[in-house]
């Protein structure tokens, strides 16, 4: 008697098309929309559709915050390393030169990711402290116990402001009533000071005040502090106190840099002249690059060059807004703040490619044969020295745990290091290329790759193609893996290729490779909600979000039995029915019947006996059991 069973489904063995017969018997020469996974035969479940896209030229997907972004190139997006991030900052390279989004003003904004230095030198002048007259810009707030700032305003003096005493002493008549303001907030008043020309010299904040150290006026060689008194009036009273003029006899140098919405940094500007000053003088910055590119910008910051025990160092003077004309520098060298650290933060180069995020607070990426890393929690500055070059061409990168896997057109590297100064790479020996910057997908303790002869897994120092048992070169090129995409999702490699769909379970190293009809030009993995998005024309699609099922088809190996036979029942056990079962003899299709119960049946037609014979199933249900026998006693046992 003749028979064939499955209880437990298998995957597809590409590498054995030609010559079914040398399948497991639990294996399939069509496995499609199958999950096989548990050894029963799950459809799945199809997509479901979440949005659709502005065109279907779209390959790339990321949810931010209310909205879907999407791109017509393939980017990587990556969130802020920097610890609760509080502009909710997201980084990308794929689309043009790195970019960065993020809220300015709570709005979501987009700007070139680098912070350019500025290419104009600063012009220095030291001027006679005598020629120095000065005027007031008057601001007025309340400040609640812990700082914040509250009913903002301005005041006009001579109008609000009454002047005695020698510009020393500074009478508010009116105070303005509290609107947002607690009952706890105190009134503050203070000024920006301005030259003659117009040039901001400083701010004055009164000593009660949380901001007094933003205090920076210096007049003819003496430093100003304020004494605020508020009664019915409130009274500003300037305190001078003469500085030691040792310190002004040397010469100066400049730099400045540019600050970002954020408080970014840029590296300096071209260093100014020098210029000698003595203690008449007082030093006049000018001609810095005012250019704020689109908002990008909103402040400079000042250094001095100054020479201590341990060298020379620019230092910190002051920051003004991007709008002043310049700056008057009234500073002792002891009262300049730290030193420049942002001689080497250039902008990441504008081919960067593949970005990641490190567990250590840090950003990478590549261009070509080199891997660049960005300053922990500065994504924006990438110093040239934080670089690894590899013997090979760069194909994609990822992250796991806290190894960043490179795939090359030769060998594979795992890079390892918690700090981007000092990152070491270990070449793993296995001279598979990656073919596909984007088939690279997490197997949980590594990555699985598409290379030149199949699927490789890449763990610790270690690799192995997992997938030669399933294909061989033919077979795997007819995948035309060059056009692959891949992602994880629910235990599986989630891959689509021009060709084709595949699905690979990476932890059974193969066995269970199945494919779907399904088609995507685009994935994203969304690992905090577990969901997987697919692009599919205009039309973005969660995968297997849908409580209906696509029709799923498992095909038998050929069984060849000794001598010619035929078969007379069926029976499936399933959890739902209808389910298609159809009768191949010596390839070809013989018999299509409906099958609407577990009851083992009799096949509806007398069919040609062969010695070959394979058996397929087509549901849409969950199928644990096909059996085709030549009697009813043949099925049961």
């Amino acid at each position: 008697m003749a028979r064939i069973s499955t209880t437990r489904f298998g995957g597809i063995v590409p590498r054995l098309e030609d010559a079914p017969e040398n399948l497991a018997d639990n294996q399939a020469q069509t496995a499609e929309n199958c999950d096989l996974l548990a050894g029963a035969l799950r459809p799945l479940r199809a997509p479901s559709l979440v949005t659709t896209l502005p065109d279907a030229t779209r390959k790339s997907v990321f949810y931010y915050r209310t909205e879907w972004l999407s791109w017509s190139t393939f980017v990587r997006v990556v969130r802020s390393p920097v610890n609760n991030d509080q502009y909710d900052r997201i980084y990308c390279t794929g689309d043009g030169v790195p970019k960065v989004r993020g809220l300015v003003d709570d709005v979501a904004t987009e700007f070139d990711l680098g912070i350019e230095a500025p290419t104009t030198a600063p012009t220095v002048t030291a001027r006679e402290k005598s020629d120095t007259t000065w005027s007031r810009s008057w601001f007025c707030y309340y400040e609640e116990p812990d700082g914040t700032k509250a009913d903002e305003d301005t005041l006009a003096e001579g109008t609000d402001i009454v002047v005695s005493e020698g510009a020393s002493v500074f009478t508010l008549a009116s105070i303005p009533v509290k609107v947002a303001a607690s009952g706890d907030a105190s009134f503050v008043m203070g000024f920006k000071a301005y030259d003659e020309n117009d040039l901001l010299i400083g701010y004055v904040y009164p000593a009660s005040s949380h901001y007094s150290g933003n205090t920076t006026l210096t007049i003819d060689g003496a430093q100003i502090t304020g004494e605020l008194s508020v009664g019915a009036t409130a009274v500003l009273t300037l305190v001078y106190s003469m500085l030691d003029s040792d310190e002004w006899t040397t010469d100066r140098v400049y730099v400045y840099t540019r600050v970002n919405v954020w408080g970014g940094e840029s590296a300096p500007s071209p260093p100014s002249d020098i210029v000698a000053l003595n203690p008449t003088h007082e030093v006049v910055v000018t001609d810095m690059d005012t250019d704020d590119q689109d908002g990008y910008f909103t402040h400079l910051r000042i250094y001095r060059l100054v020479t201590s025990s341990t060298g020379e160092d620019y230092q910190y003077v002051d920051e003004v807004e991007i709008t002043e004309a310049g700056y008057v520098d009234l500073l002792l060298d002891s009262e300049t703040g730290s030193a420049l650290e942002t001689d080497t933060w250039i902008p990441p180069p504008a081919t960067l490619a593949g970005l990641v995020s490190m567990p250590g607070r840090f950003l990478a990426g590549f261009v070509d044969r080199t891997v660049r890393f960005s300053v922990r929690e500065i994504p924006y500055a990438w110093p040239e020295a934080y670089g690894i070059n590899l013997p090979f061409p760069i194909v994609a990168m990822h992250v796991t745990g806290n190894s960043l896997f490179v795939i090359t057109e030769g060998s594979p590297y795992v890079l390892v290091g918690d700090d981007p100064s000092g990152m070491t790479a270990i070449r793993v020996d296995l001279p598979q290329a990656g073919v596909s910057a984007q088939a690279l997908a997490d197997s949980g303790s590594g990555v699985v790759y598409a290379a030149t002869r199949g699927f490789v897994m890449a763990e610790g120092g270690g690799a192995q193609v997992v997938t030669d048992h399933l294909y061989k070169r033919a077979s795997w090129d007819a995948v035309l893996p060059s056009t692959m995409i891949a992602e994880t999702f629910d235990a599986k490699i989630v891959a689509f290729t021009d060709a084709t769909g595949l699905l690979l379970d990476p932890d059974e190293q193969g066995r269970q490779l199945t494919t779907t009809d399904e088609t995507a030009q685009g994935l994203w993995n969304d690992m905090a909600a577990d969901v997987l998005y697919v692009i599919q024309g205009a039309s973005l699609m969660q995968w297997e979000g849908s409580t209906s099922c696509l029709t799923a088809t498992w095909r038998s190996k050929a069984f060849r039995f000794p001598k010619p036979v035929d078969f007379s029942v069926v029976r499936v056990v399933a959890e739902a029915y209808p389910v298609t079962v159809k009768l191949y003899a010596a390839g070809a299709l013989v018999h299509t019947q409906s099958i609407t119960s577990e009851e083992a049946v009799r096949v509806s037609e007398v069919l040609r006996r062969e010695k070959v014979w394979s058996v397929a199933v087509e549901t849409t249900a969950v199928v644990h059991e096909l059996t085709v026998a030549q009697s009813i006693e043949e099925v049961k046992r």
